[in-house]
């Protein structure tokens, strides 16, 4: 147990008083500053922060930013990618090694994981443009590994503190729903309404939480709450509505504001993300 009792109450009050956190986050309008609260010992611990965004919220600032789900996607460590230069008689299919960079000829190492496709590939032509009288034309496509007929896009870690849970291997173009469905995590008791994903930005390596009603998704067709899913990324399964916001920060020692505008979160994604 990482709270007191008091603590946590005085904490909670506070979250429903000045923001509405009770049932449900779509009440939620007031932004609030960096949380701190004692351990078991009586010691004051300052967690860190974190954002927590609704999904619609975040898919409308990417909409905003006319970036796709393609362009959400990064290259993990163990990909394997075809890298070509047109024409040049350059070409090499490698995997993504362990510390995030792939050995080219000519160029040497050149940081891949973590990056989206169109990044690395920018990277990659700036490169062999040194060499080339004209700017080179650069493929990058992702294979199969031998092993596998599927794209191993990664991992994405499913916490269920009263269910399933494990470590969910992404084949390069999943959603919430299709990482929940393969883990079989969710079940009768599980807090449907605000399932959080955890995620780390790109720039600045902030922390935000995207909260998805998943029963939104499924009862009503609200697709954007079906999140695409990143390497990297914690989906976290509450228990209970009058409980989740307890055992996130209890599970993770995080807590944070919640955005209650859609220019608030448009100004955080383009900080974390570049967008």
């Amino acid at each position: 147990m990482l709270l007191h009792r008091p603590a946590l109450g005085r904490l909670l009050l506070t979250v429903l008083c000045l923001g509405g956190l009770s049932g449900c986050y779509s009440r939620v309008t007031t932004p609030q500053s960096t949380f701190s609260y004692r351990d078991a010992r009586g010691n004051l611990v300052n967690s860190g922060t974190a954002r927590i965004i609704a999904a619609p919220q975040y898919l409308a600032v990417l909409r905003d930013r006319g970036v796709s789900p393609a362009e959400e996607y990064m290259l993990p460590p163990g990909i394997r990618i075809h890298v070509e230069v047109w024409g040049q008689d350059i070409a090499r299919t490698v995997n993504v090694r362990p510390d995030g960079y792939v050995d080219l000829p000519l160029v040497g190492d050149v940081p891949a994981a973590g990056r989206t496709i169109l990044a690395f590939k920018r990277e990659v032509s700036e490169r062999y443009g040194q060499f080339f009288n004209t700017p080179p034309q650069v493929i990058v496509n992702t294979e199969t590994t031998q092993l596998s007929d599927r794209i191993q896009g990664g991992e994405v870690a499913v916490i269920n503190p009263t269910g399933p849970q494990g470590v969910v291997t992404l084949t390069g173009d999943d959603r919430l729903s299709r990482v929940l469905a393969r883990s079989s995590a969710l079940h009768d008791k599980s807090e449907w309404e605000q399932v959080a994903i955890i995620r780390r930005g790109r720039q600045t390596g902030d922390r935000y939480v995207i909260l998805s009603d998943v029963r939104s998704l499924v009862f009503y067709g609200d697709i954007d709450q079906d999140v695409h899913m990143r390497n990297g990324d914690i989906v976290f399964i509450p228990y209970e509505v009058d409980t989740w916001l307890e055992e996130f920060v209890e599970t993770f020692q995080v807590a944070g504001s919640t955005f209650g505008s859609f220019q608030a979160v448009a100004d955080f994604i383009s900080t974390v993300e570049g967008y």
